[in-house]
């Protein structure tokens, strides 16, 4: 993901939370990397599901601070999608589809009016 923001022009730094960890103590990580925005991404669902064809469901959402740590903007997408399928491998089919999928709803999210307005 900061790969992928360091890309794009922005200057993103990793920060590794566990999953149990609430929004309030992950803000205040975040808030030890120094910088001007922190953007905290929730996976409240992300799955998929394969038997002939794959449906992704998922749960995301972003939210965007300051450096002090208040929330400026929130993000979500939610939804369950069908990402087609094949009669002679879904679990291959599985395989590649679901991670452009994961790239596909992470651009949709980061670059929604709320989010990429505040980011940019």
């Amino acid at each position: 993901m900061a790969r992928s923001l360091t890309e794009g022009g922005a200057q993103a730094s990793p920060v590794s939370l566990s999953s149990s960890v609430s929004q309030d103590r992950a803000v205040a990580e975040l808030r030890g990397s120094g910088a001007d925005r922190l953007l905290l991404l929730n996976f409240t669902e992300w799955k998929a599901d394969t038997y002939n064809n794959t449906a992704l469901l998922y749960d995301v959402k972003a939210y965007v601070c300051d450096a002090q740590g208040q929330v400026i903007a929130e993000g979500v997408i939610t939804g369950r999608d069908n990402l087609g399928g094949s009669a002679f491998n879904p679990p291959g089919h599985a395989k590649s589809a679901v991670p452009q999928a994961f790239k596909r709803k992470l651009e949709e999210l980061l670059n929604s009016d709320q989010v990429a307005g505040v980011l940019n």
